[in-house]
């Protein structure tokens, strides 16, 4: 295939679920007639990402997409919506709590999300566009992105929980000499990945209650069909 070194997975979807991917060296964010949505995965570190984004994209959404400070948050612009999310670290050798930034941006039948490192979630949702069963609209693929993140945070969480219980058991049911330092550290894990939580929980409910703001970027099927999903 011929497609850019900063392209991770490009495919359009048809109204069923199923997905052809791109093979393009300059993938256009335009869906095509008969697709119910165009994803365009990146690597937003890649040599020639951000230069594609500036040519191909509204300078908003090319802007959010590269932008250094990725707080959860959802905004609504003339041009589109830009969703800013994050996921546990799930990659080997990295830290679950230093956590995933997912940039996202929506128009028209598309969706363009860019990452800096792998996040499974999204990993998730490539395989399942290529079994068939790949998301048909903006809020169907963000309601799907929203809980894979939300559910993979819980299992890391309640994985680190279930680890400190079992140290502090070690130590104070059975007697075993424990490394305190490292019931701290998962402790502070913990607290690392819950202090993102509220920020994603107003970004996911912001989403979930878009109306008339949705409305106004001429993205009609996310404001009539798609806020509901979420």
């Amino acid at each position: 295939m011929t497609q850019t070194a900063f392209t991770v997975f490009a495919a359009d979807i048809s109204p069923d679920g199923a997905a052809t991917e791109i093979d393009a060296a300059d993938p256009s964010p335009v869906a095509p007639p008969g697709v119910a949505l165009r994803w365009l995965h990146f690597d937003a570190g890649a040599p020639g990402f951000q230069d594609w984004a500036e040519r191909r994209l509204p300078r908003i959404a090319a802007a959010t997409l590269g932008q250094a400070e990725t707080r959860p948050r959802c905004t609504v612009f003339e041009e589109g919506l830009a969703v800013n999310l994050r996921g546990v670290n799930l990659n080997p050798e990295g830290r679950t709590e230093d956590m995933v930034s997912l940039r996202v941006w929506i128009g028209e039948r598309l969706v363009v999300t860019a990452r800096l490192r792998r996040l499974m979630t999204m990993e998730a949702l490539r395989d399942d566009c290529r079994a068939g069963r790949g998301p048909t609209s903006p809020g169907a693929f963000l309601a799907r992105a929203a809980k894979g993140l939300t559910d993979r945070a819980e299992e890391a969480m309640l994985d680190l929980e279930e680890r400190t219980d079992a140290m502090e058991d070690q130590s104070l049911i059975e007697g075993q000499k424990v490394d305190f330092t490292e019931i701290v550290a998962v402790q502070r894990a913990v607290i690392m990945i819950r202090r993102f939580s509220t920020p994603q929980r107003e970004a996911i409910s912001r989403l979930a209650s878009l109306g008339d703001d949705a409305k106004a970027t001429g993205i009609e099927r996310f404001a009539n069909e798609d806020h509901v999903r979420l």
